[in-house]
């Protein structure tokens, strides 16, 4: 069962509460029994996807957290306000919230939907004419198209363009973008005394044009390693993004994605995107973003490192099926060049594609388990990943 509540989606990717969690919980707090030891740093993070904010009465809202006492939001530089950050209780940190102006919807609905009749608009008893009907949706930031007829009445609402279609009746209409095009909203965590303490961008994207990959594990920001081990079991959780041609994120846009991998060994054995109504077959190879992003599952097949492994190869009959026994005594060589993924994804009807290389190791040093054990002896920020995560 999902839920949009909790830190990560099913995918592992991060959802706004794993950013209230790292600036509550691990942005300099007490060390201890038990807690692995932390930096000192502060946080600060805007918590909506630049490209779906959610219409308000006048602009936009904007949620963000800091662990600073005092948060700022800046819109293209222009001064939104400042606000506490304190919650009930002195040293708990609690989302802020602003209604922003970034870049309302104008009145000026310049694509003519005179001939078209379109659908997924809801009716607006209270407009009589068609000036009524267009002042109804001007008034109403999240509509984007309204259209009267004499017998239908007026009809309103955001809908796509590819729902309209020439119709049987004659209609009076228009339509317009409600995308916010502000270039970028910034919030800015200050301390007591009004110096800058932490800060974080996003940006507005422009037009889906290219697709983004990323490692999630092994990561050293992580604390996750550098490379798999060549185990026969050790995974990769690579991170699909779909961006513009700048590398920003594009949300609001869901595309399929199919993975392969190029060279290397290993197989791909999933892959998910977080959406809890997805239907994508985890065990297949496509699969459809969600808020920009899909997750592929790389597993390595060949063990070089398990002990008594010759053996355990001649008494299980899946043993070969995916991986492939190597090493000393077997007279196979362990591989040591790189696992290389692909993805490819039709944006805007042409084909775009990217490709990402996981390194592979045989040192007992990159197993999980001996990479878990450094880690939590480092002063790692086990957090740091989400400093620069997209999502």
């Amino acid at each position: 069962m999902s839920s949009p509540y909790g830190q990560f989606s099913i995918a592992g990717f991060a959802k706004p509460h794993s950013f209230w969690y790292r600036a509550n919980w691990l942005a300099g707090r007490p060390v201890g029994p038990g807690r692995p030891m932390q930096p000192v740093l502060h946080v600060a993070r805007v918590l909506e996807l630049a490209d779906q904010l959610e219409p308000a009465a006048h602009g936009f809202t904007v949620r963000a957290v800091t662990d600073s006492p005092v948060a700022e939001l800046f819109v293209d530089g222009q001064s939104q306000g400042r606000q506490p950050t304190s919650g009930i209780y002195p040293s708990q940190v609690e989302m802020v919230t602003w209604v922003a102006n970034v870049s309302a919807p104008s009145c000026s609905f310049p694509i003519n939907r005179s001939i078209d009749q379109c659908r997924g608009l809801e009716r607006n008893l209270d407009a009589r004419s068609p000036a009524e009907c267009r002042a109804a949706c001007c008034k109403a930031v999240e509509c984007n198209t309204w259209q009267f007829n004499g017998e239908g009445g007026c009809w309103i609402g955001d809908t796509d363009a590819s729902r309209c279609e020439p119709g049987k009746r004659v209609w009076v209409g228009g339509s317009r973008s409600i995308e916010p095009t502000s270039a970028n909203l910034t919030v800015i965590g200050r301390g007591t005394n009004g110096t800058i303490e932490s800060s974080h961008t996003i940006v507005v994207p422009g037009r889906a044009a290219r697709l983004g990959m990323y490692l999630d594990a092994p990561s050293p920001a992580s604390g996750t390693g550098s490379s798999l081990v060549l185990d026969g079991k050790d995974v990769a959780l690579v991170r699909v993004a779909l961006e513009d041609a700048f590398g920003t994120l594009v949300s609001a846009v869901d595309v399929n994605v199919t993975m392969s991998v190029f060279s290397g060994p290993a197989r791909l054995v999933g892959v998910a995107s977080g959406d809890p109504a997805s239907h994508c077959p985890p065990h297949g190879d496509t699969c459809e973003t969600y808020a920009g992003l899909v997750r592929g599952v790389v597993q390595v097949t060949t063990d070089c490192m398990t002990p008594n492994r010759q053996v355990l190869g001649s008494i299980s009959r899946d043993a070969n099926a995916h991986t492939i026994i190597a090493g000393e005594g077997t007279g196979k060589l362990c591989p040591s060049g790189p696992i290389v993924l692909g993805a490819t994804a039709t944006v805007n009807g042409t084909e775009v594609s990217g490709s990402i290389s996981i390194g592979v190791s045989t040192s007992p040093d990159d197993s999980p388990v001996s990479v878990a054990r450094s880690s939590a002896r480092a002063n790692l920020d086990v957090g740091a990943w989400l400093t620069d995560y997209q999502g």
